[in-house]
């Protein structure tokens, strides 16, 4: 009698709603029938074709919802889009990447942000949506990580090669944030550029920048840290003082004669930045030398010399083998027309420039938006 009389309540109850179960079911039908789903592209790449062209890449998947693709383009800051161009969509969503090459007007240096808007193949189902704008250049930037595999250990676990690596990589996804291509020579452990294998032998090294020509690159930067002379200072070779970490950052022989000085301005605020992460850090010496005219070394004595010595600011450096460039790396570069610059972050064989690193996850970060943040003040 109980479970009956419970039934019935139910039931009543059920009724006076106007529904059961069935007539639920068809009324959430009927919501979802009139509910538009939105369609927009909310993640491009891009690639430097050349000093003219930006080509501009989005995913297909959303191809079977699309009628048209719009391709817009805005000046840095700008709130007004302008549509650059057209793609109809082959509605078959399996058929990989979609692109769109921007012809500029001129070879400068351009920075833009882009975007990709829609108009939907089926508006009774799907409506456009504003995509999110991402950031291009006509600009191209090699990234040499020093070295390979665990070269150059200092203390604490550190090693040159592991570092600058990861230096790099940083390097690498800031700059593609701010709109910047990028070719790396290394992206792991294991260099084989050129006819050598995970060698630092002339043939390798110079092949390392002049393979930025190739790539068509717009600036070579090679990543280090430094090492002074065994025993100097009268301290063992792996225990040198905190006096001796100083930023250098040596320009190539393409940068030094660089009419627009546009490298060396930038290799000059690399070093200022970079200078003032290393006292954020608590690894500060006695600061940075600012500027843009580079001190000339020929006489490898005189260089060793101020390498060696404490107290002293870093600066910005020509050094010259001949009349070539010092370091191979390069004088590639500069063989293949790019300029170069090469970026001694600091000094391994002091311990504390070591272990802060090791510790300290943010300074290869930190090192990397320095590095951009100086590109993007000159390179534009």
């Amino acid at each position: 009698m109980f479970l009956k009389k419970t039934a019935a309540v139910l039931l009543a109850a059920m009724t006076i709603l106007g529904s059961t179960s069935g007539a639920l079911s068809a009324s959430a039908i009927s919501a979802d029938a009139n509910v538009k789903n939105p369609v927009c592209i909310n993640s491009l790449s891009f690639r430097k074709l050349s000093n003219r062209k930006i080509r501009i890449y989005w995913s297909g998947v959303k191809d079977d919802r699309v009628k048209f693709y719009y391709v817009q383009r805005a000046e840095l800051g700008s709130s007004s889009w302008k549509t650059i161009g057209r793609i109809r969509s082959d509605g078959n969503r399996s058929n990989g990447k979609n692109y769109f090459t921007d012809l500029l007007k001129t070879q400068a240096h351009r920075r833009y942000a882009y975007r990709v808007k829609v108009k939907v193949a089926d508006p009774e189902n799907y409506y456009p949506a504003v995509g999110k704008a991402y950031l291009a250049s006509n600009v191209k930037v090699c990234i040499d990580p020093g070295h390979f595999l665990k070269v150059n250990p200092g203390t604490y676990g550190y090693t040159e090669a592991e570092a600058v690596l990861l230096t790099g990589l940083q390097l690498r996804e800031s700059l593609k944030r701010s709109g910047i291509d990028v070719y790396m020579t290394r992206t792991d452990e294991n260099i084989s550029v050129g006819d050598e294998y995970n060698q630092d032998n002339g043939d390798q090294l110079f092949a390392r920048g002049y393979i930025a020509g190739a790539k068509k690159c717009d600036l070579f930067i090679s990543l280090h840290s430094n090492a002074n002379s065994d025993g100097a200072n009268d301290c063992d070779t792996l225990d040198q003082p905190k006096y001796i970490n100083k930023v250098l950052v040596f320009v190539n022989k393409a940068a030094y004669k660089e009419s627009s000085r546009a490298t060396r301005k930038a290799a000059n605020y690399i070093g200022r930045y970079v200078t003032l992460a290393n006292k954020a850090h608590g690894i500060y010496c006695s600061g940075w030398y600012t500027s843009s005219k580079p001190q000339v070394y020929t006489d490898d004595e005189l260089f060793i010399e101020y390498n060696d010595s404490i107290k002293q600011k870093g600066k910005l450096i020509y050094r010259k083998w001949g009349s070539d460039d010092y370091y191979a790396v390069l004088r590639g570069a500069a063989y293949a027309g790019v300029p170069g610059m090469l970026v001694e972050h600091g000094y391994h064989t002091y311990p504390g420039y070591c272990s802060t690193f090791m510790d300290d996850s943010e300074l290869a970060a930190d090192y990397a938006k320095a590095e951009t943040d100086a590109m993007l003040k000159y390179l534009f």
